[in-house]
């Protein structure tokens, strides 16, 4: 087979201007933080084409690469060239296809329309890459990179030149979202709302065809999934990544989904909780106000401005004792230590992470950092009760159940729910049932 490629989003989603604006601010934030007034030249590897048995399966693009170009193409390289902050040119490096791979995999875009689509000053062919290096770079140039396994036949260039990893400084820009960056993730939660919606409406049987569901819904609207998503009926939800999709649903059960669509490259992360068979039983439904409770007083908390990460999460363990304690769900009076342990057995995970072009997006931003107007992110208290807990009463083994929405830090330091449009209170979701 001569199928060597598959492109995905062709065009990018972002004006000129928008990219533009990316592309100097990074090199803003890398000339403070390094103090490099020389040349820097920030080289970028796309993703790979992924082929089983010569048939080319379908890729996704990497987030940072995305980002700077617009670019969808697999088997590409980003070089961008700056010299005392000031950016210079910028090169996409692309072996186009042969006559034989276009009758097989159709024709590509030209490279004039590559040009002016991703805001780039040359095409070349991979050939030319190793050359260009050579012409721009000397002792004193700073090299930016993701992963030095990038390019393993640069290796002796690479190794006479300063480096960095590029992931901090695109992290603390990607941290702050543009108007238009906002836009899109409001579309992305508008979209993954609605079909969570329009999954539970469809009385799907099992958790792979409420799966199904969702990725019909995504595609209906332009999108597509973020992640694999979880649909955990019963006690498998009380597995936070429950990912097998295997069982069918079981009337009197409930079912934790964990799901998001990709819009334009731009995520949300929504997690529900519905009774198979349209209405919570009375454990389910104490558990459910209880969580309820606990993620409302968050948000709340949220919007008080100047909040962190681990300050949320801190506040998350403290309500989730007295709250799960005055909710009676305990076998008996737990101390200050006994009741610190097994919220901390139950909740497994924290309360939030930053979200955009990936579900946990900016690893390497600190999460005791107050987070500024643009940033987004997720709050998702989480209760999880195995079998056996012999401090919890027996009604409520087997539950797990999360829930989470995606927050946007607005201007004056107060928050908005962009995932709203998702059904939540038990009354809510029994009507949609």
């Amino acid at each position: 087979s001569q199928m060597v490629r598959i492109s995905i989003g062709l065009k990018s989603p972002w004006s000129p201007t928008e990219l533009i604006r990316r592309r100097h601010s990074l090199m803003e934030i890398v000339t403070e933080k390094t103090k490099h007034n020389e040349r820097i030249l920030l080289i970028l590897k796309g993703c790979d084409p992924i082929m089983q048995s010569g048939v080319a399966l379908p890729t996704k693009q990497k987030s940072s690469f995305r980002y700077l170009t617009g670019c969808s193409l697999a088997s590409s390289t980003f070089l961008l060239s700056s010299y005392n902050g000031r950016i210079e040119n910028t090169t996409l490096f692309y072996d186009r296809r042969t006559k034989t791979e276009e009758l097989w995999d159709g024709e590509e875009m030209s490279e004039a329309n590559m040009k002016e689509m991703f805001c780039i000053d040359r095409v070349e062919p991979h050939s030319s890459l190793f050359a260009n290096l050579e012409k721009l770079s000397s002792p004193s140039t700073l090299v930016l990179y993701q992963s030095k396994d990038d390019f393993p036949s640069l290796s002796q260039w690479l190794s006479r030149c300063k480096m960095e990893r590029v992931d901090p400084f695109l992290d603390r820009l990607r941290l702050v979202k543009s108007r238009a960056e906002i836009d899109a993730m409001k579309r992305s939660a508008e979209i993954g709302s609605r079909a969570i919606v329009e999954a539970m409406k469809s009385g799907e049987k099992s958790e792979r065809a409420f799966a199904a569901r969702l990725n019909l819904e995504y595609a209906r609207s332009s999108a597509s999934p973020a992640y694999p998503a979880v649909v955990a009926g019963g006690e498998r939800a009380c597995t936070v990544h429950y990912l097998d999709l295997a069982h069918p649903f079981y009337n009197g059960d409930c079912v934790l989904v964990d799901a998001g669509a990709d819009f334009n490259g731009y995520f949300c992360d929504i997690s529900r909780v519905f009774p198979v068979n349209g209405r919570f039983s009375s454990p389910q439904r104490v558990l459910y106000d209880l969580l309820e409770t606990i993620q409302l007083t968050l948000i709340q908390e949220a919007r008080g401005g100047d909040l962190s990460l681990n300050s949320l999460f801190s506040s998350m363990l403290h309500l989730m004792g007295e709250v799960l304690k005055e909710g009676g769900i305990f076998t008996r009076e737990l101390s200050s230590r006994e009741l610190d342990r097994v919220v901390e057995e139950i909740s497994l995970h924290h309360v939030g992470h930053y979200l955009g072009m990936e579900v946990h997006d900016c690893p390497s931003i600190d999460r005791n950092i107050t987070m500024p107007p643009g940033c987004i992110f997720t709050i998702e208290p989480g209760v999880y009760i195995r079998n056996g807990n012999e401090l919890i009463k027996r009604e409520f083994h087997g539950l797990g159940m999360r829930i989470e929405d995606d927050i946007l830090v607005e201007e004056g330091s107060t928050v908005s729910v962009i995932t709203e449009e998702c059904p939540k209170s038990i009354e809510e979701v029994e009507a949609i049932m």
